[in-house]
């Protein structure tokens, strides 16, 4: 569908590395990005020798404005990506108002600035190019506020408004924007929160997802230019009840948990 480099944030595990194996199997370089070096190592080598592509590594917390800034730098200097894939991010085991506050805002460089500015940099060469298409991995989270995940919530909320703001910019333009909101996955995202893989099994509303498959829907939303996918029937159910139920019922709920 589309040719050329791809950005990938938080690529060491889980979603990242799922689009990062998608990718590669199409014949795109890739320029992937985390904190975790051996990890990144180990998929470097493995991608690049299975399927003969470029893949560069690029080690970066996005906690810290001048690990932004040199991503935005690079994408500049690159000129030639055609997707991005804003995936990077992280939870928070204590609810806001206990604890320290530095995690809790660090989500907002992490999940919102990252992401806005890695947008703004490809932007204008996706424009020039008349093609591309930027993924922000959002979550069911920015449907559903949480009584203990306040700032996850609020910053998954922002990446979801922020890319259907953008489809709506950029329809016509050859650009297209996903906001991609899955539900429980077996990642280690989940697994560094508390859950450990074994425990990873399907509980009432909890149905626990593989990270291929929601890439899988993933693209295929975007080949249909769908701006928001929702990977899986149940969480599609699940968001229909959360969009229909009133508010007050919904606070009272979703409260216990």
């Amino acid at each position: 569908m589309i040719q050329g480099t791809v950005l990938i944030t938080g690529a060491t595990s889980g979603i990242g590395e799922a689009y990062a194996r998608h990718f590669a199997s199409k014949g795109h370089d890739l320029i992937l990005t985390g904190r975790r070096r051996d990890k990144l190592n180990r998929l470097q080598k493995e991608l690049s020798g299975a399927f003969r592509i470029g893949v560069r590594l690029v080690f970066a917390d996005f906690t810290r404005m001048e690990d932004i800034g040199k991503i935005v730098d690079i994408i500049r200097k690159e000129d030639r990506i055609e997707v991005l894939v804003n995936n990077a991010g992280f939870g928070n085991k204590k609810p806001f108002g206990e604890g320290g506050l530095e995690e809790q805002t660090a989500m907002i460089l992490a999940h919102e600035l990252a992401s806005a500015r890695f947008a703004h940099a490809v932007l204008p060469g996706m424009r020039r190019r008349k093609k591309g298409a930027i993924i922000n991995v959002a979550s069911m989270a920015a449907f559903m506020p949480s009584s203990i995940d306040s700032m996850y919530c609020a910053t998954k909320s922002f990446l979801l408004t922020f890319s259907e703001s953008l489809h709506m910019r950029f329809r016509k333009s050859g650009i297209r924007i996903q906001a991609l909101c899955p539900g429980f996955i077996k990642t280690d995202f989940h697994a560094r929160l508390g859950p450990q893989p074994r425990g990873m099994k399907d509980n009432g509303l909890i149905k626990w997802q593989d990270p291929a498959s929601v890439v899988k829907t993933s693209i295929g939303y975007l080949k249909r230019d769908i701006p928001v996918c929702v990977p899986g029937f149940w969480y599609r159910v699940v968001l229909a009840l959360v969009r229909f139920m009133p508010r007050g019922f919904y606070y009272r709920f979703a409260g216990k948990y």
